[in-house]
């Protein structure tokens, strides 16, 4: 039956909430419902002496640090953190907790504080040329403290809050002041692809270096040595090259070439060429990269090059700045090496400075800091290093593990650090063109600029930066918004005065504009409201039901016993193989007729990211270590009916996976019989658990569906869930975006059954589990919240959907009659935020925002007040 739900709420009481302005920086980051819209905010320099700053402004070869930061759209501010001189502040400052007494000020008064470089290091002889730091202890033998700077960036009384840092922080290491001007240098000539007057070849960027190696220090036992670090750098292979990389050269050492891969010279060979970007997996220490070799003697031995990468070395000690051995680490002298006019060596490098951290959390950050890159989640370099360290929160909140007995994600986010400016937006291939009308005009006959930016297709550019300044002084700057409209107001200027104009945005080169006001019309300036909390969904629409589910689609536990009928596909520990399915299978919208099994519990719709056949093409990798559903790292097109290390007890286990393709039921068919889970199979045969489960999909063409999406069944004969990462249960899209995750880690989807033997899971699309009639509660549904509320001229409303919906979201008066249709139409389970723009003929008064459930007859109403 149905039952319909009338809603009012009557607000007795109004509470004014304006939403908040934040720094561009943190776009993609904050979970903040009450931001509005983003600006550039302030970029703060901190010399470790007052005598640096001349060297900011070394501008006798048009280098001058300052004013470049300023073209990008940054307030700068300059301090000494010892004495101050005629041109900066000094603090006076001694310890650490100095300079963050001060930042903390600071933020106070600045809350639009976006990064902080220290420049300076911590172990120099010469204490002028040392900004102190913080420690954090390790966590691995032998126990020694690890430098850090990121307690500089938070604070407050919430164990939550140094997951949430205030602004982002980056350091320039120096030993001799020639090094502010090398650093200088090169971090102007990356952005604006040019050396002086002379343009650098740009299409450098589209070559990238992947550099990795499998080894644990045990030189005479290749088969205990890690395999991931090499699969993780095929993996990000497969991204670049489906990104559109257009070469990427590889030094890779592992079992199958150790003997004579230790010494590869194609990493000199691809620095000295030239690539945009360079990634390392494996290991090593503050000296350097060990397999493959290079160390800090091979920096060194580059040529020069004004082509310079950005560096990511995801293995221990590599950005050690405070080392006690060497007063440069590796990432330190890459950043520094060369001349000033010779550079080599990389434009920035983001690194550990532990000296034992573990390959399974190095991976989560290197996947998840490259998939917001390439995703274009984020795209400066601190902001992506908090983006993977987040993901490690994300997958192992609350582990502690160590001789030193330490919380993971918490020390993740300290010993992980950007030896370099840490608003580098990292160039990710050759760079587009922007477009706007000052391309052919350079009059204004007003004091505003109000235009679209676009990209080379004419589309509208979001998140261009504008920025325009007189006399090495902003004047004013504004964010393009979602249509491409870029406003700047320059009521600050008269006619007849000239101005520079730049906008910036990653993935697009800056463009300067010199533009004169020649007259004024004396129009107001539009006003082009920020959209991007529009954000509506795409979700596919996919649910699950399981057999403790009342529903009548809920799936009936029904073993099905394939091991006498069916194939065994003689896989082994880690490994796959590539079978049809014998129906077309239509998954998220595309159909497919073979499948991937693993042995580790999943199966997969696509091999691999680029497995078309076409060179270069991918190598399919046999995962083993489970992630999150949509977590970047695994196969692609992802069923998980019980995703974990399974294994054979080094080859003494039985290891039986069945397929079938059961025509009479019009059903395939995957049973993964009685297999050893691998964080006990060293006590097989008498000790260990091991697991039987099924996967079944449906032929969608004797079981239809509404929207052709074939139905995936998972069925459990004998499962126990005991790694120490637990198991992974759901299934996820082949573009690794979205999905249905039913437990990762212990954590189970909250109308999820605890997994145990007899149960079956039902994944479907879930306008089917809408199509029958259900009682449907108002706390399923809710306008969450209205703000500001009251308001002018627009208000962003928030509702939440436990359940998915067909809805209508509309403004009504206190008549009941429509004012604005907001959205009609199939809505995923999540929240959804809408903005009203009150049209200028609406009059000022109380309104009602109605939440109508169509599937159920419910109706929610919440009140607003629009004040002219």
């Amino acid at each position: 039956m149905k039952i319909k739900i009338f809603i009012l709420f009557q607000l007795l009481t109004f509470t004014c909430v304006f939403g908040s302005i934040q720094p561009l920086s943190k776009k993609n980051i904050l979970d903040d419902n009450d931001v509005t819209g983003y600006k550039r905010g302030t970029f703060l320099i901190v010399l470790a002496n007052a005598d640096f700053y001349s060297r900011l402004e070394y501008s006798a070869i048009g280098y001058n640090y300052i004013d470049f930061k300023k073209t990008q759209g940054f307030d700068v501010d300059v301090i000494s953190f010892r004495q101050g001189n005629d041109f900066i502040e000094g603090i006076n400052g001694e310890t650490s907790q100095d300079l963050k007494n001060y930042l903390m000020n600071y933020y106070e008064s600045n809350p639009m504080l976006e990064y902080v470089l220290l420049v300076g290091d911590v172990n120099q002889s010469l204490d002028n040329y040392n900004i102190p730091t913080f420690t954090i202890p390790s966590y691995n033998p032998p126990i020694v403290n690890d430098q850090t700077d990121y307690p500089y960036t938070f604070w407050g009384e919430n164990e939550e809050d140094v997951y949430n840092p205030k602004f982002f922080i980056g350091r320039w290491s120096i030993s001799e002041e020639q090094d502010i001007t090398k650093l200088i240098m090169r971090n102007i000539n990356y952005y604006t692809l040019k050396f002086g007057p002379n343009e650098i070849d740009a299409s450098y960027l589209n070559n990238a270096l992947m550099v990795a190696g499998n080894y644990n220090g045990n030189a005479d036992q290749p088969s205990t040595w890690p395999v991931t670090p090499v699969w993780t750098t095929k993996w990000l292979m497969e991204e670049l090259y489906d990104y559109g990389y257009e070469r990427i050269d590889t030094a890779l050492f592992h079992t199958g070439n150790y003997q004579t891969a230790e010494i590869n010279p194609q990493i000199e060979n691809s620095f000295n060429d030239g690539i945009g970007v360079v990634n390392y997996r494996g290991w090593g220490d503050a000296t350097g990269w060990h397999k493959p070799k290079f160390h800090l003697d091979d920096i060194g031995e580059l040529g020069g090059n004004d082509k310079l990468p950005v560096v990511f070395s995801f293995v221990c000690n590599t950005a050690d700045f405070g080392n006690e051995t060497q007063s440069f680490c590796f990432g330190e002298e890459l950043i520094t090496a060369g001349s000033i006019f010779n550079q080599k060596g990389a434009v920035a490098v983001v690194g550990p400075s532990d000296l034992d951290t573990d390959t399974r959390f190095n991976n989560v950050i290197c996947g998840a800091m490259w998939d917001g890159l390439l995703e274009h989640k984020v795209h400066e370099l601190a902001p992506a290093l908090h983006y993977g360290k987040m993901a490690v929160y994300n997958e192992f909140k609350d582990l502690v593990v160590g001789k030193n007995p330490t919380n993971i994600p918490l020390f993740y986010h300290h010993v992980y650090v950007v030896l370099g400016d840490p608003s580098i937006s990292v160039w990710l291939k050759e760079p587009s063109d922007m477009s706007s009308i000052f391309d052919s005009n350079s009059s204004l006959e007003h004091k505003y600029i109000s235009t679209v930016i676009t990209d080379e297709n004419g589309l509208p550019l979001i998140d261009v930066v504008g920025v325009a300044i007189k006399n090495n002084n902003i004047i004013a700057k504004g964010l393009s918004n979602h249509e491409g409209f870029l406003d700047i107001d320059l009521n600050e200027l008269s006619v007849g005065d000239t101005f520079d104009l730049y906008i910036n945005r990653s993935g697009y080169k800056q463009k300067k504009f010199t533009l004169q006001i020649t007259s004024d019309d004396g129009s107001a300036m539009p006003t082009n409201q920020y959209d991007d909390s529009v954000n509506l969904n795409n979700d596919y629409g996919y649910y699950f039901l399981d057999s403790n589910s009342d529903h009548e689609l809920a799936p009936v536990y029904d073993w099905i016993e394939i091991k006498q009928v069916g194939t065994n596909l003689n896989l082994t520990d880690d490994s796959h193989t590539i079978i049809p399915i014998g129906f077309d299978f239509k998954f998220y919208g595309e159909e497919y007729d073979e499948i991937t099994i693993g042995s580790n519990g999943w199966a997969s719709f696509l091999p691999c990211l680029n497995g078309d056949g076409d060179l270069p093409d991918c190598e399919v990798i046999d995962h083993f270590f489970n992630n999150s559903i949509t977590f970047p790292i695994g196969p692609y097109g992802l069923l998980a009916p019980f995703y974990d290390d399974l294994d054979d007890n080094v080859g003494t286990e039985p290891f039986n996976i069945f397929s079938y393709n059961d025509t009479q039921n019009n059903r395939f068919i995957v049973q993964w019989d009685e297999l050893a889970n691998g964080e006990n199979d060293d006590l097989c045969p008498d000790a260990c658990d091991k697991e039987t489960f099924q996967l079944i999909l449906l032929d969608p063409n004797f079981h239809k569906t509404e929207t052709g999406d074939g139905v995936i069944v998972f069925q459990y004969k004998q499962i126990t869930d005991i790694d120490d990462h637990g198991s992974t249960i759901g299934i996820e899209s082949p573009d690794k975006n979205q999905g249905v995750e039913y437990l990762f880690n212990y954590s189970y989807h909250p109308d999820a059954s605890t997994l145990s033997n007899g149960l079956a899971i039902k994944f479907l699309v879930e306008s089917q589990v809408l199509s029958n009639d259900e009682i449907y509660l108002p706390s399923d549904y809710d306008i969450s919240s209205i703000y500001p509320n009251p308001f002018n001229p627009s208000t962003n409303i928030n509702v939440k959907l436990k359940v998915p919906a067909n809805v209508s979201i509309s403004i009504i008066d206190l008549n009941g009659r429509l004012v604005k249709n907001l959205h009609e139409g199939y809505l995923p389970s999540g929240s959804h935020s809408l903005i009203w723009k009150a049209d200028v003929n609406i009059a000022s008064g109380v309104y009602i925002v109605k939440l109508d459930i169509l599937n159920t007859g419910t109706s929610i109403m919440k009140e607003l007040t629009l004040i002219k």
